[in-house]
């Protein structure tokens, strides 16, 4: 809605996700979520909700207006180390090691599952929403947001790029070489 911001803490123990006034930082809600800190922080499109995720309880879905959890979504083992909320359905999208994972915005089911290699790094949607950049250090993959079917692979060709930037419909790497 653009009149709100929402920060996450890097303490591993127990830091909500806060919900400030963009006017005047007042503190509007705390959304704290079991078992440890928040790890991961995006907004949705639309403003509304925030999705967030720690280092053991999975993923919550929130209400940043009512400061309420709408629906959590448990996953069994690991870290993700990335999500993207998509435009449009709300769909949550994740990466754990080399998986990505589609879940339901609405109810919180899997929806898809994709195995890559190597590990991912991190993901990312262009501007338009209907792309998933995935980074790996290796390669970049752009899939399509909504199947997961990939659409472009670029190698990096004796290089170990270290991170990827998104940004104007252009995907940066910042490499290092092997």
């Amino acid at each position: 809605q653009g009149d709100k911001i929402v920060t996450g803490a890097c303490d591993l123990t127990s830091d909500p996700a806060v919900v400030w006034n963009a006017t005047d930082g007042a503190v509007l809600h705390r959304l704290q979520q079991e078992g440890g800190a928040i790890r991961l922080l995006e907004l949705s499109p639309c403003g509304r909700k925030a999705v967030t995720t720690n280092f053991f309880n999975g993923i919550v879905i929130w209400d940043i207006v009512a400061g309420a959890e709408e629906r959590r979504i448990a996953l069994t083992a690991g870290w993700l180390s990335g999500l993207v909320v998509a435009p449009g359905n709300g769909n949550v999208i994740t990466s754990m090691d080399a998986r990505i994972f589609v879940w339901s915005g609405a109810t919180g089911g899997l929806l898809a599952s994709l195995q890559l290699n190597p590990t991912i790094l991190s993901i990312s949607l262009l501007a338009h929403g209907k792309q998933l950049v995935v980074f790996t250090g290796w390669s970049v993959y752009i899939l399509d947001a909504a199947s997961g079917e990939p659409v472009r692979e670029f190698g990096f060709q004796g290089y170990d790029a270290r991170t990827a930037v998104v940004g104007g419909g252009d995907v940066v790497g910042a490499c290092g070489h092997v």
